[in-house]
């Protein structure tokens, strides 16, 4: 979730509504990078084009049921009612758009492709279960710390709320700067699906950007000149920002972020903060130097800064409920421990446990486990820890499996470097991008080395397989 705004919650009243069956629809492109690497690049690049065109169409005139969020790749959607509601609603239509619109003919069986969007169907008997029910309930490790999904991206990050008129009214403009975003890898991954009951709501009968209420997306890019192009087709007379993901450097941040709420909140601020002791950047009300605070500054008052080593794992075979048993858990503490000179079990933070299958579908179950070696002696260091974790993979699979996980039958830790998103073409016709585990360097070419830099069209799919790669969302 999102952080504070502006003040302090002192009463909450939660109104309560029967129980409803969640349907998860939970559709992607799968085998990207492998795509990408023999010679399909044109065949994704055309898939994502036809993908973003259908979504602009058809997202606006969905039931007010559905959420979820989409990015050049495909959708994770959910739909509050009954699985036949879901397919009455949308996913039949899906299907046949999936049916008659994409060209499947490169695709590769359990390699490359996706399913038909009803495969994907699973069903829940609540929203409680759908989040994961009682095995999550009071579980520190089962929800990520503020701010953590975002560590080391919070100075480039940008959401901007979407209007359902300019998707409605502009659809060529809109396809057209999704497809630029996409073509650079800037768009993010994870791009919300608003709209249904909150526009139901009176744009000043909350603190929220009355933006809020007319929007049916959010779309976060992660640079500057990206954000720039998005604010310049959507200015802030038109609309606004997503507060919990906007930048630190947002231009005319009161008008982007509060709208025409602003000036009564500010009211409000001034009857009961006269003195601002709640008082930080990009607050109501905010009185100081107008540039972003920078971390680990020399203030006195700021804490030392410590650097910890995180690092994402998939443990493919294994469950979630079976990592989360406290014998499994300790295990896999014990067996970092083992692969990583100088650190001890109790070094070992496991931020977040995630079963893939939930959230991106696999061929095989697999959970992915994020973790944190802490308080280490500086960044040099953590970053040379997160490299031998990768270097180590096979021993870290050895120690595991001594360690209670005789399921597991492999493991996957991606590399977190952030390269670029050109590629070249091989002699076979084939092209391959960076490798993020290796200096950036060029992946080496099927038959060799060699090759040439990629068009801008093939560029933008290899580039899309990198960007996708580092989500894990390679499998089909």
């Amino acid at each position: 979730g999102g952080g504070g705004t502006f003040g302090v919650v002192t009463h909450v009243s939660y109104k309560l509504h029967p129980v409803s069956q969640i349907v998860q629809v939970n559709w992607f492109l799968g085998g990207i990078e492998w795509a990408a690497a023999n010679g399909r690049l044109e065949d994704i690049s055309s898939f994502v084009t036809l993908w973003l065109r259908y979504w602009i169409e058809v997202c606006p005139t969905l039931d007010s049921r559905w959420s979820g969020f989409f990015n050049p790749t495909g959708g994770f959607l959910v739909f509050a009612g009954s699985e036949q509601d879901a397919k009455t609603t949308f996913v039949d239509a899906f299907d046949a758009w999936y049916e008659t619109a994409l060209n499947k003919s490169q695709w590769v069986a359990g390699v490359y492709g996706a399913l038909p969007p009803s495969a994907t169907i699973e069903t829940f008997p609540s929203w409680h279960a759908h989040k994961g029910g009682s095995d999550v309930a009071g579980v520190p490790a089962a929800t990520d710390a503020t701010g953590d999904a975002y560590t080391g991206v919070s100075y480039s990050i940008n959401a901007r709320l979407w209007p359902q008129d300019v998707i409605e009214n502009r659809p060529d403009e809109v396809h057209a700067l999704l497809l630029e975003l996409a073509l650079g890898s800037k768009i993010g991954p994870v791009n919300y699906f608003l709209g249904g009951k909150i526009q139901d709501v009176a744009p000043d009968a909350t603190a929220m950007h009355p933006a809020v209420r007319k929007a049916i997306w959010m779309v976060t890019t992660n640079d500057e000149e990206s954000a720039d192009k998005v604010r310049e087709f959507i200015p802030n007379d038109v609309t606004g920002v997503c507060y919990n993901h906007h930048s630190v450097v947002e231009p005319d941040w009161r008008n982007a972020c509060w709208g025409t709420n602003y000036a009564r909140l500010e009211e409000l601020k001034a009857r009961f903060d006269p003195d601002h002791i709640f008082n930080a950047w990009h607050l109501v009300g905010y009185v100081g130097e107008e540039s972003p605070p920078v971390a680990g500054a020399s203030d006195p008052s700021c804490p030392a800064v410590s650097h910890d080593a995180e690092v994402a794992v998939t443990l493919a075979g294994v469950t979630k409920a079976e990592f989360e048993t406290p014998s499994m858990t300790q295990g896999f503490k014990d067996s970092v421990a083992e692969v990583i000179d100088d650190v001890e079990a109790a070094d070992v933070e496991i931020v977040s446990v995630a079963e893939t299958s939930t959230r991106r579908r696999l061929l095989d179950t697999s959970t992915e486990v994020v973790f944190r070696v802490k308080d280490l002696a500086s960044a040099e260091v953590a970053e040379q820890m997160e490299a031998t974790l990768r270097a180590k993979q096979s021993e870290l699979v050895a120690a595991l499996q001594s360690n209670g996980f005789t399921s597991l039958t492999n493991i996957t830790v991606p590399c977190s470097a952030s390269c670029g998103t050109d590629a070249k073409v091989c002699p076979d016709g084939s092209g391959v991008g960076r490798d993020a585990c290796n200096n950036c360097e060029f992946r080496e070419c099927p038959s060799g080395s060699g090759g040439a830099v990629l068009s801008a069209s093939r560029a933008f799919a290899a580039g899309l397989a990198v960007a996708v790669a580092s989500l894990g969302w390679m499998a089909m």
